[in-house]
Formats: structure tokens, sequence, C-alpha cells
């Protein structure tokens, strides 16, 4: 523990400050503001030399959001995807689980029918052999 308290003690004061915003959550809330602070504090007020570059950050605004939604649908159709490769995965296993259902039932059945040819030839077995007793 004193070891941690040294480490934020020898921190350098933008370090300490990222950490309070962190802790405070602020950092998180200002990353996901879609419109940046100085955007929407300077709104209103335009500068002279401002016309081009005010045009090129709209149309660098409208890229970035329209790019920001192909990602996230493409992320959707990726996630869609794997979804549907599993469930194939899971119809295979669901198969298999069957099959060997099946095969269990089967070797019951083999393992109950040895055993009544087992007692059958048991009994055919001592039958002949009081046959063969009552003959001699």
């Amino acid at each position: 523990m004193q070891g941690l308290i040294m480490k934020i003690l020898n921190m350098r004061p933008q370090e300490v400050l990222g950490l309070v915003e962190e802790a405070a959550g602020t950092r998180m809330f200002e990353e996901r503001r879609p419109v940046p602070a100085w955007e929407w504090s300077e709104g209103g007020k335009k500068r002279p030399c401002e016309g081009k570059r005010g045009k090129n950050s709209k149309k660098f605004l409208t890229s970035r959001h329209a790019l920001q939604e192909k990602s996230k649908r493409q992320k959707k159709v990726k996630k869609r995807d794997a979804e549907i490769k599993k469930g194939g995965k899971l119809k295979f296993l669901e198969e298999n689980v069957a099959e060997l259902a099946k095969i269990s039932g089967l070797q019951n059945e083999i393992e109950e029918s040895y055993t009544e040819k087992k007692t059958q030839v048991d009994d055919l077995a001592t039958s002949y052999n009081n046959i063969k007793e009552s003959i001699f």
C-alpha cells in the first residue's frame, strides 16, 4: 500500500490530473460525447479565416460519422457471421450426440440379446447333459 502511495506522489501533475479525470469519469464522458467541447462552445462565433476550414471540418466530420456507422455495421455483420458459424458447430455436435445415443442404445440391445442367448445355450447344455446321462 505504501508503495502505491509513493507512486502517486512521485507522478507528474499531468499524470495525476489524468488519474483524477479517469476516476471521476469525466474523461469517458468527454470521449463519448458526439460533439467535442470546442465545437459547441464556439458554435456561434465565426472568425474570418474559418470559411474554408469550417467547410473542410464539416466534410471531415460527416465522412468520419459515415465511416463510424460503416464500421459499426461491419462489426454487427461479423458478429452475426460468428454466431452462425458457432451455430453450425453446435448443430454438428448435436448430430454427433444423437448418433452416440443411438449407438449406446444398440449396444444395450446387443448386450441383452447376448445374455438371452447365453442363458439359452446354458439351458440347452443342461438338457443335453440330462439326456446324455439318461441314455448311458
